[in-house]
């Protein structure tokens, strides 16, 4: 048999005494742990954490707006901590990537606009008909032949018009008469009214053409001189109203009617209407009308006054 061991109370002291110091070593050294901790840092299980009451007002409202306390035991550990840099890191990231795509987007409105501005003045300058030589100042209209461009004035016709009853304002702004389609036509340079035309029971209004006048009253053309008279007697003939020896005295006052007219007047009354007018002096009108008549009796000329009886042509 082995021999029983023998309890000595010197042994036991010396094992409580152990006990006793391993205590004290452990109590020290959570000191230790203790003291290199700052305020509001607390060591649990091995994890370090930060108290959320310890923090200022601002950064405590930030993390419950943030909700950075997931497990809401009032303090931030390790993970919380770690998700919370990782949050800001990922936010900074796209904030930087947005501030990328503002700028692109401000580079291509700018682009934008200068090209919306170019091609409004490369199609300004397409649709123009015109173009304008620097060298000479002189425009001219698109096309294959460079013609210069021209300009004319705008005319108003009516077919409705009286001479006789225009006001004199209608009368300046007077600039062409055209007869039956265009067939004549007269530029007026000028006109004369007459001066008892207030009081005279058939007003005339003479108008001055190049070369010559044409005289108008309530029921047309009166009378002509000068070139004036040559073309209405080679347009309507010579005798185109019998009655008063007037030109486009009516309507059927028409092209075959005159032709007809200065025919027979011409083959066998010209010569006896011209003695018996001459002979006779039954021409009315005034005097510078009567002696217009003369004048052109006897240079054999077509006469073109107002009496009531046909007047010869030499």
């Amino acid at each position: 048999m082995s021999p029983t061991p023998t309890t000595n109370e010197n042994d036991v002291d010396i094992e409580q005494d152990s006990l006793s110091s391993l205590q004290s070593v452990t109590k020290s050294a959570s000191r230790n742990d203790s003291a290199t901790t700052f305020t509001g840092q607390s060591s649990k299980m091995g994890k370090m954490e930060i108290r959320v009451s310890s923090l200022p007002h601002a950064l405590r409202q930030s993390v419950a707006t943030l909700k950075l306390d997931l497990d809401g035991d009032g303090a931030l550990d390790e993970e919380e901590i770690v998700m919370a840099v990782s949050n800001l890191a990922n936010k900074t990231k796209d904030n930087a990537g947005l501030k990328k795509l503002v700028w692109a987007l401000c580079a291509f409105s700018v682009l934008l606009i200068a090209c919306v501005f170019g091609a409004s003045i490369a199609a300004a300058r397409l649709s123009k008909d015109t173009q304008v030589d620097p060298s000479n100042g002189i425009m001219y209209a698109k096309g294959g032949k460079h013609e210069v461009l021209k300009t004319e004035d705008v005319i108003v016709y009516s077919n409705t018009a009286n001479i006789v009853a225009m006001s004199n304002n209608e009368l300046n702004q007077l600039k062409v008469i055209s007869l039956t389609g265009g067939n004549v036509k007269f530029q007026i340079k000028g006109y004369a009214r007459s001066v008892s035309m207030d009081t005279d029971t058939d007003p005339q209004v003479k108008l001055l053409v190049e070369g010559g006048t044409i005289t108008y009253d309530n029921a047309g053309i009166a009378s002509a001189t000068g070139d004036a008279q040559e073309l209405l007697e080679f347009a309507y003939g010579v005798n185109t109203n019998t009655t008063d020896r007037r030109f486009l005295a009516s309507a059927s006052a028409s092209a075959s009617a005159s032709a007809s007219a200065s025919a027979s007047a011409s083959a066998s009354a010209s010569a006896s209407a011209s003695a018996s007018a001459s002979a006779s002096g039954t021409t009315t009108g005034s005097g510078a009308q009567e002696e217009e008549a003369e004048e052109e009796e006897e240079s054999g000329r077509t006469c073109c006054n107002r009496s009531k009886t046909i007047c010869g042509c030499g």
